[in-house]
Parts: structure tokens; C-alpha cells; sequence
């Protein structure tokens, strides 16, 4: 919700796709607060207007869970 101005003005759909179960996450808030937040912040800031993110968190056990953030945006060149 912090970052949903931005993808307001930018005309960029942002969508999160979350597990039905709650997942905790044992680290400092503020910094991943800060990470997740560089991630959106650069994904609607390189993707075209009209396009989307997604951004998807899941369990991968009892001890560790994954963040993905995709979009349409042209990317960065591998070399």
C-alpha cells in the first residue's frame, strides 16, 4: 500500500499473489520493509505504463519462504 500511488500514476497493475495461510517472518522489519520496497519501487518505475507486477510470496517450508517480483518491463542486459 505504500508504493500504490506510484503505481497509480504510472498506470501499472499490481497484483499479489500470497498463500491462504499466514507465513511469519523471524528478521528486522525496517530493513525488509526497505528490500521489498527497492523491488516494487524499481518495478513500477521500469515498466512500461499499461503494464504489470506481480508480486508473489510462498512458503517453501517450515523455516524459509519466497518473494518473486515479475513485470513486463524490458529488464536488465545480462552482460
Amino acid at each position: 500500500e505504500d508504493l500504490r500511488s506510484v503505481f497509480d500514476q504510472r498506470r501499472v497493475a499490481l497484483s499479489c499473489r500470497t498463500e491462504d495461510e499466514p507465513i511469519f517472518i523471524d528478521g528486522d522489519p525496517v530493513r525488509l520493509a526497505q528490500v521489498f520496497g527497492n523491488l516494487l519501487s524499481n518495478a513500477a518505475k521500469f515498466t512500461p505504463e499499461g503494464g504489470r507486477v506481480e508480486l508473489q510470496v510462498r512458503a517453501l517450508d517450515a523455516r524459509r519462504a519466497e518473494v518473486t517480483v515479475e513485470d513486463d518491463g524490458v529488464g536488465i542486459d545480462p552482460a
